[in-house]
């Protein structure tokens, strides 16, 4: 099966990176993974096709996901934005359910082109 379509995945978190990075390999996606906003517009500039989603942590140390996406927009197009990340005041207000799961409320950000 050919892969069809690309995802641009930016996060400064390891783990989060390797995990994200490995799902999208497995659903068939082609993948490029940077670390960091510097990484990403580098990466984006050498890469030759189409960069169809841009799926960002919303806030890294050196530039934000939303910052990252109106960087590269202004280079290259880029077919829809997706944006993850939380806020630590979630993360201490988050409930245990019944099921003794950790559930917390997730902001996702969705820009179309």
């Amino acid at each position: 099966m050919t892969n069809l379509e690309t995802i641009l995945v930016v996060d400064d978190t390891a783990a989060v990176l390797t995990v994200v990075v490995a799902i999208l390999k497995a659903a068939n996606f082609d993948v490029l993974q940077a670390s960091s906003g510097k990484m990403a517009i580098r990466l984006s500039a050498d890469y030759a096709g189409t960069i169809h989603l841009l799926l960002s942590d919303v806030k890294m140390p050196e530039t934000s996901g939303p910052e990252l996406g109106e960087l590269l927009k202004k280079s290259r197009p880029i077919g829809a934005q997706l944006r993850l990340g939380f806020h630590q005041q979630t993360v201490r207000t988050a409930k245990v359910s019944g099921d003794g799961q950790r559930r917390s409320p997730h902001p996702r950000q969705v820009t179309r082109q």
